[in-house]
């Protein structure tokens, strides 16, 4: 045990120089951690092996029942008395509080959980779980981006319950709810599970690729699209014509500067969207003869990035591209100031544009495709290894109803009563179909934060969303939203096997490989802004030798070792 601790000090240690380097969800981007009891450590070595088999194993109940008398009813049914998790949610921006609504009212008298959510600072996230892990204090619940660096500290730390272990023991209904494909890709090298992801779609659900839809999109603005002739803006040299078309036709919207193009914004981590989004529209590999592939040196992708060097030299980039955060990147959308966007499907900002003319909704077109006129190959939403994971600690009050409660959370119940809340008080039957109810739907769509805070339903509480679930129960999309979605029909496919590849944080190649990442980040803007293009050959070869001298070509190799393993929990060959 004291070789555990000494690890994990060990790590805490390197989180802290490393933490200002560490890369950030998207999403991002929600999971769980755990925490041993080192306050029973003693120098009699007896009491040291007694301490260590205690926190391995889940604490007995007098009176437990062997499996086979636990599968006769679900685990969450068969104890529904008062109790509270403290559950620690690793998003500044999680502003959800349980218990005030009308759907977590419900759940909580269901079932018996209370929730009481704890949320760091916004942009305290890391310091936050640091103290918690070194304190050796740590919440019931937690709520972390999957591929956080504490996720590994936690694992390895000995600090979570393997869901497995408490299935086996307290919750077989868990089998029965968690689809097989998920339980394999979150399993780890010890054999154990320690979390359940949320927006993660299993292989089992994924079906026909027909229909699997992705949220990448390219949109413009449909009635300036319209008006100046729908020109085909999947070549360099269509999309420049494009924007300067566009922004010659509509200098100003309402009095401020049309802005031709747009996408997400800058942040010290990059900007996403002008990294894998425009690759992926490239149709450009993962791999490539067996090894993982560099694609920010792909011939196709440096093109476009000049394409965007030479739109910014005609004077078709705003410098608000790169200063613009999300808010100030939603109000634009709301105003209509973007002619085109590189971007995700549009949500409640888009919805306020419509509202004041529909003729100026945002359209998914064709656009930015390699030289070969090759479809984009998107990732499909829901992904299996999901956005955030949920796990269990070892301190937590009442494990085996906190794998209960995970296994309704994971089940088609717990996820209709997260999507719907309470039949009669916030949804019906209607025409054979469970529905929340229509006033309460249009009431919704008019002041989203006002429904969320009165019914809390529609997925307000997401840590174990379902997004194949969640399909069910939801009411058709409004036309100008399916269409962005329709788009990416057939275009969607699963990137699973490429995810997650980043060597470990702790390591030699993880601090590099953040270096890199943190490189890249300052490099992209430089790229497109630069005067020419001999000036941006410049600053992309400075960048590749800066990767050859922090380990790129390793770095490379662990990511290829890790894609091999992705394709054998995935059962690719």
């Amino acid at each position: 045990m004291r070789s555990k601790l000494f690890k994990l000090l060990n790590l805490l240690v390197i989180l802290a120089l490393t933490a200002s380097l560490a890369a950030g969800c998207k999403a991002g981007d929600d999971g769980k951690e755990d925490n041993q009891n080192v306050q029973n450590e003693s120098d009699n070595e007896s009491k040291e092996e007694t301490a260590r088999k205690d926190e391995e194993t889940p604490p007995e109940e007098s009176g437990s029942k062997s499996p086979e008398e636990d599968l006769v009813q679900e685990g969450w049914k068969k104890d529904t008395s008062p109790v509270t998790f403290d559950w620690y949610v690793n998003l500044g921006y999680f502003t959800q509080v349980w218990g005030k609504d009308t759907t977590s009212k419900y759940i909580t008298n269901k079932t018996g959980v209370d929730i009481n959510y704890i949320i760091p600072v916004s942009g305290s996230e890391n310091e936050k779980m640091t103290i918690f892990i070194a304190s050796g204090d740590m919440p019931d619940l937690i709520t972390i981006y999957r591929a956080d660096n504490n996720v590994k500290i936690m694992e390895e730390g000995g600090l979570l319950y393997p869901l497995n272990e408490l299935a086996d023991r307290y919750d077989p209904y868990f089998y029965e709810v968690a689809p097989e494909s998920i339980r394999n890709w979150y399993t780890r090298s010890d054999g154990n599970i320690y979390s359940w992801p949320n927006f993660s779609t299993s292989l089992e659900e994924q079906g026909d690729n027909s229909l699997v839809e992705g949220n990448q999109v390219f949109l413009v603005r449909n009635d300036m699209y319209n008006a100046i002739g729908k020109p085909d803006m999947t070549t360099p040299e269509g999309f420049l014509q494009a924007l300067q078309a566009a922004k010659e036709k509509f200098p100003e919207v309402d009095g401020k500067p049309l802005i031709p193009f747009g996408t997400m914004e800058f942040t010290d981590k990059g900007n996403w969207h002008l990294d894998g989004y425009l690759q992926d529209f490239l149709a450009i590999p993962f791999e490539k003869d067996g090894m993982v592939y560099d694609r920010r040196t792909d011939p196709e992708y440096i093109l476009w990035l000049k394409t965007l060097r030479k739109a910014n030299e005609m004077g078709l980039i705003s410098m608000d591209i790169f200063i613009d955060n999300k808010l100030q990147i939603d109000e634009k959308v709301a105003q209509g100031r973007y002619f085109a966007l590189l971007h995700q499907v549009l949500g409640s900002a888009h919805a306020k544009l419509v509202e004041k003319d529909y003729e100026s909704r945002y359209t998914a077109i064709d656009a930015m495709f390699n030289s070969k006129g090759e479809q984009p190959v998107v990732a499909a939403e829901g992904a299996i290894n999901g956005w955030l994971v949920n796990q269990i600690t070892r301190d937590c009050k009442d494990p085996k109803r906190a794998i209960s409660f995970f296994s309704y959370m994971i089940s088609e119940e717990g996820q209709q009563d997260l999507i719907l809340g309470e039949e009669g008080v916030t949804w019906e039957k209607q025409d054979g179909k469970d529905l929340i109810k229509k006033e309460l739907w249009d009431f919704r769509v008019k002041d989203k934060k006002a429904f969320n805070e009165q019914y809390g339903a529609v997925g307000y509480f997401y840590n174990f969303h379902n997004p194949f679930l969640a399909k069910k129960w939801q009411w058709p999309r409004v036309d100008y939203v399916q269409q962005q979605y329709d788009w990416t029909k057939g275009k969607a496919k699963s990137q699973a096997a490429y995810m997650s590849l980043e060597p470990d944080a702790d390591s030699d190649e993880g601090i590099k490989y953040v270096n890199i990442e943190l490189k890249w980040a300052e490099v992209l803007p430089k790229l497109i802004l630069s005067k020419t293009d001999e000036e941006f050959d410049k600053i992309l070869d400075d960048f590749i030798k800066f990767r050859e001298k922090n380990m790129f070509d390793k770095i490379v190799e662990i990511q290829t070792q890790k894609m091999k393993e992705n394709k054998q929990r995935l059962g690719i060959n």
